[in-house]
């Protein structure tokens, strides 16, 4: 009997200790759905008491990471959601949820025209994490930033870099990138090579790269290398392919006034209130592309010109959850990503 009861014993032990545990891990999960069901409805405020609550309680969990992810996007303030992604930073280093970290302090830095701090942490996250899924993103942003400061050495080198892994994203705007410095530079003859070869690619591949810039460009390349008849052949075909485009209309000049142009008079937003910014353009004839479209689906844009970039934003909220639900339609219908924006 004594033999019997020493084998029930801890058998029984194992098993209520299994149960507890069971339990523990049920409310667990039970506290991170909750909180996710906020989120997923647009409750800002109770996501965020809800992802509080849940990283207080259990702050050992393996969804502590992914909840202060959320927190960062949901967060008003730039320094409030800095603070947040270096917990993360610190919290999961080496692991997806820090490459997200880096890349989401890359992005709201970014947005917010402060491209060095931007750059710093794309590179972060180009060089620690160069297997995720978010490297190419990340590459192509940092080549955008050091566009931006004019950091052409440094854009030669990441060029190579990016060129080098084979990527398909972005390739065909790294390369228009890429060409727009070397024509910034004067450097005609290698632009045209690169601009030969996006306009050799097929339409499919052009997603994001406003063309008839690119053929202007490209035909402008030609005949400040000399080659005059090239020059003509490409102009002539940039007229075939977007006869209504200002590059294709008034020529030389009508495109360099294009892209130089200021936006119009901005529509005033309340101070304070939210929006969706959805890109941030060097051409504004791009930029007014994509507003054209927006605003024939019935959507309220808004450009505002940031230093070398033209940004377009959607919609205009006096809350965050309103500009999060515009984000998620914007992401749902016309499969647009952006990023809050406060006025």
């Amino acid at each position: 009997m004594k033999k019997l009861y020493v084998m029930i014993f801890p058998a029984a032990l194992a098993f209520l200790f299994s149960c507890a545990t069971a339990a523990v891990n049920t409310k667990e999960t039970d506290a991170y759905l909750k909180a996710n069901a906020a989120y997923d409805k647009m409750d800002i405020a109770g996501a965020l008491s809800g992802y509080n609550e849940f990283i207080t309680e259990f702050p050992q969990s393996k969804y502590v990471p992914d909840a202060l992810l959320k927190m960062a996007a949901l967060t008003d303030s730039v320094d409030g959601a800095d603070k947040i992604y270096r917990q993360v930073i610190a919290l999961a280093p080496g692991t997806g949820s820090e490459d997200e970290a880096l890349i989401g302090l890359g992005k709201m830095y970014y947005a917010s025209g402060d491209y060095k701090r931007a750059l710093d942490f794309f590179t972060q996250s180009y060089e620690k994490f160069p297997d995720m899924a978010g490297a190419e993103e990340a590459g192509y942003h940092m080549m955008l930033c050091m566009y931006a400061e004019k950091d052409y050495d440094g854009l030669d080198s990441a060029f190579a870099a990016f060129w080098k892994k084979g990527y398909l994203k972005f390739k065909m705007r790294a390369q228009a990138l890429y060409a727009d410095s070397l024509y910034a530079r004067g450097n005609y003859a290698q632009a045209a090579k690169i601009y030969s070869d996006i306009t050799a690619s097929t339409a499919e591949n052009s997603a994001g790269i406003y063309m008839p810039e690119v053929y202007f460009k490209f035909s402008d390349s030609l005949k400040k290398s000399g080659d005059e008849k090239g020059a003509a052949g490409v102009f002539s075909e940039l007229k075939e392919k977007f006869p209504a485009s200002p590059e294709a209309k008034g020529g030389a000049q009508a495109a360099v006034d294009a892209a130089a142009a200021e936006p119009e008079p901005e529509k005033a937003l309340p101070a304070g209130n939210y929006s969706v910014q959805v890109g941030a353009y060097t051409n504004r004839r791009f930029c007014d592309m994509w507003e054209k479209k927006l605003n024939g689906a019935n959507y309220e844009t808004y450009v505002k010109k940031d230093g070398k970039f033209f940004k377009l934003s959607v919609g205009s909220f006096a809350t965050k959850e309103g500009a999060q639900m515009m984000k998620e339609e914007l992401k749902a219908k016309q499969n647009m990503g952006g990023f809050i924006v406060k006025f």
